[in-house]
């Protein structure tokens, strides 16, 4: 589009679906430089991982509203009415279906790669963070990273009791379902500011973080939160749920967004900022993986 189009300051997202979420444990790249005292790159080995594919993924909070032919929808969980289609939905079928047979492959694959899976107190492991060529179906699958797409190393520490990430006092607004309750042992990231990129949108989250319990061979109860500022949400535009209709700004979705049909107000304040912090459920399960 020419420079006096006045979506220059948006970003398109290809394929028609409100899937903004669905690669939040995909590449995220830190900005500015990692603490090289918290990270410890250069003492991690590089030896076989254990790998875990992201299976559940909820948006939990905020909720996402659409005005609709038939009022303002909170579209979270229930199906737009007439359609089948709900933001959590969406990401349920990516993460569990092929919609392209030809490829082979699972449509959104995100994988957590323990270096080592420690479930002991005590210093900082690897964690790497990779977009994920998984073959469907989901069950018995295996996996690899996606071609050219690098990792996002990351770091995390384990603790044998307590809840390793909760939601922060006063930033959430008491939606059904509510956020996991995490037991132990459970390990934790570090906070970082974190750009995520979700199928071409890049999404600027502040101290993002996630965590989750281990259970046998995987994860549950898991909690990612990051903190999304409401001018960087007025720069984001995305795909309409409703056909035909135009790209919709992404802060019009969330309560107290500007555009927003939602009675209510969502805004949280952080650093000096107005915006929401997102809290997602996930789990993810042990997968056979072979490195690229």
């Amino acid at each position: 589009m020419g420079s006096d189009s006045p979506l220059d300051s948006f970003t398109l997202v290809d394929g028609g679906r409100l899937l903004l979420w669905a690669a939040l444990l995909l590449p995220l790249a830190s900005r500015g430089e990692v603490s090289a005292d918290w990270l410890g790159a250069d003492q991690f080995e590089f030896g076989t991982p254990t790998a875990m594919r992201v299976n559940e993924l909820y948006l939990r909070d905020p909720h996402v509203f659409l005005q609709t032919p038939f009022g303002c929808v909170d579209f979270t969980d229930n199906p737009i009415p007439f359609t089948q289609i709900s933001f959590n939905s969406q990401i349920a079928d990516a993460l569990n279906g092929d919609s392209n047979p030809a490829d082979g492959f699972l449509d959104a694959s995100s994988l957590l790669l323990f270096r080592p899976a420690s479930r002991n107190d005590g210093s900082p492991q690897r964690l790497d963070l990779v977009a994920g060529d998984c073959i469907a179906p989901v069950a018995g699958t295996s996996c690899t990273n996606a071609l050219g797409v690098d990792p996002a190393i990351d770091s995390y520490l384990s603790s044998s009791a307590g809840s390793c990430l909760q939601a922060l006092g006063g930033t959430t607004s008491g939606y059904s379902p509510g956020l996991p309750t995490m037991g132990s042992p459970c390990w934790l990231t570090r906070p970082a500011d974190r750009l995520l990129d979700a199928q071409g949108v890049t999404v600027p989250l502040s101290d993002a973080q996630q965590g989750g319990q281990w259970s046998g061979a995987g994860i549950i109860q898991g909690l990612q939160r990051g903190f999304l500022s409401e001018a960087a949400a007025e720069q984001i535009l995305l795909p309409n749920p409703l056909p035909g209709q135009p790209p919709i700004v992404l802060a019009s979705l969330l309560p107290g967004g500007a555009g927003s049909c939602a009675s209510g107000d969502d805004r949280d304040q952080h650093a000096g900022q107005s915006g929401w912090w997102f809290y997602l459920q996930f789990s993810a399960g042990e997968v056979s993986y072979v490195a690229p």
